[in-house]
């Protein structure tokens, strides 16, 4: 909308109208930016009231898949009661003995999928419970919680080549929240596996080196790389290089706010079309369990 000052009146000087441009072009780059903001927010917001009502539909999916569970493994027992009970002779009827071995098999094949049921009620809790301050303070075992975000992204790797080199010990100590620490490395393997769309022999290397009880990971992808101007504002809230609906550009800004608040540090290095390296520093508990 104009207002009175927004005029120029006769004869103006060129710098002056140069002057009014160039203001308004700024207005109008704040409007977009607000715009684009609101947008994110609303988007982010959305997020948050998924997440409520994931978990409440995790809870309503997990008690009657609970129930299933533990009764296959009742009806697998009986069945074979039943059939030395019945079919004390071996058989010799060839399409008996199969439909026979097909159902015992069934069994099988239903518990693996209540168990992988199971398995995705557990990880979508991870993102949904609510955060415990005390939980802060808390060891973990760093490992466990690398390898619980990869089999949270596993669905999306089945063409990616990961690459471990880790130290040869079965346990990292951190004091930290292990929901964070997992949130950071799913968002971080999200990013990798984003970068690696339509990549011949795609490959994510993980690293972690320990230096005097600072723990270093590294985590690096030959993807498509991050632009020099992208690169300046990768830590930006609500910055995003993702088309519409696929990322809220939180990601990166929430990880510097979680590993900060541990006292660490996340950097980036990258080019583009060359991939992007993650390099995160963590101060490891020294009087943890690192066996």
């Amino acid at each position: 909308r104009l207002g009175a000052h927004d005029f120029i009146k006769k004869p103006f000087e060129y710098s002056e109208l140069k002057m009014r441009l160039e203001y308004l072009k700024m207005q109008i780059k704040i409007q977009k930016d607000l715009k684009d903001k609101e947008r994110k927010l609303i988007h982010s917001q959305r997020l948050a009231s998924v997440g409520v009502l994931a978990a409440g539909l995790m809870h309503e999916i997990n008690n009657p898949n609970t129930f299933i569970l533990g009764n296959i493994d009742f009806l697998k027992n009986g069945w074979s009661k039943l059939r030395n009970a019945f079919f004390t002779q071996p058989i010799t009827d060839k399409k008996l003995n199969f439909i026979i071995n097909e159902f015992e098999k069934s069994f099988d094949g239903m518990k693996a999928g209540s168990l992988r049921i199971a398995d995705i009620i557990n990880n979508i809790k991870i993102f949904t419970r609510t955060k415990d301050e005390d939980k802060k303070n808390q060891e973990i075992n760093l490992l466990i919680c690398i390898e619980k975000a990869l089999e949270i992204v596993s669905g999306k790797m089945s063409k990616i080549k990961i690459i471990r080199n880790f130290p040869d010990t079965k346990s990292i100590a951190i004091n930290a929240d292990d929901t964070e620490i997992i949130q950071i490395f799913v968002n971080l393997l999200n990013n990798a596996i984003d970068a690696l769309d339509n990549v011949r022999n795609p490959e994510i290397y993980i690293e972690i080196i320990i230096n005097k009880r600072i723990i270093e990971i590294k985590i690096k992808d030959n993807g498509i790389g991050i632009s020099k101007k992208n690169m300046q504002r990768m830590f930006e809230p609500f910055f995003t290089t993702k088309p519409p609906g696929k990322g809220t550009g939180l990601g990166l800004s929430i990880i510097r706010g979680i590993i900060s608040r541990y006292n660490g540090e996340i950097n980036v290095s990258s080019e583009e079309g060359k991939g992007a390296e993650i390099y995160i520093k963590i101060p490891g508990n020294v009087e943890g369990n690192w066996s």
